[in-house]
């Protein structure tokens, strides 16, 4: 039997070395979307989510997975994806996850019932909307000077 002090020194550094690949490929593995689901590993995809205001709840299919500005991870495929938050209309919207993928979802929830302020206290003249409807253009009238008062 050969001499257990000569062999380790020899074998140690190969026990090293696969113990650190092992525990590397595993970190890979993870870091890709694999995961585990009893014995068996299954490759996910990454749902990122965010939302303007934060803080709203997401659902996936119909259940509640999480809050927004978070990500979860979800079985590949096709899903539907909703953000909600009291006081604010819904964000809906079908996608697709894909194994391995980060996907996004960043919502821009408007309120229900908006704010009525006005621009300005001086009034305008002439608002004239943009061809894409995203800018007002109009002009302030120019200041009065009180007289005689």
């Amino acid at each position: 039997m050969p001499n257990r002090k000569k062999i380790l020194p020899i074998l140690a550094p190969f026990f090293t070395l696969g113990a650190i690949l092992g525990a590397s490929a595993v970190i890979i593995a993870y870091g890709r979307g694999y995961r585990t689901d009893g014995l068996n590993v299954k490759p996910t995809g990454m749902l990122s989510t965010s939302s303007d205001p934060i803080g709203a709840q997401v659902f996936m299919d119909g259940k509640l997975i999480t809050a927004t500005n978070n990500a979860v991870n979800v079985d590949p495929g096709s899903h539907t994806i909703q953000i909600t938050k009291d006081g604010y209309l819904s964000w809906e919207k079908q996608m697709q996850i894909d194994r391995e993928v980060v996907s996004r979802a960043d919502a821009f929830l408007f309120p229900i019932n908006p704010s009525l302020s006005p621009l300005t206290n001086s009034g305008i003249l002439s608002p004239v909307l943009s061809p894409d409807g995203t800018k007002v253009v109009y002009i302030i009238p120019p200041k009065t000077k009180n007289r005689g008062r």
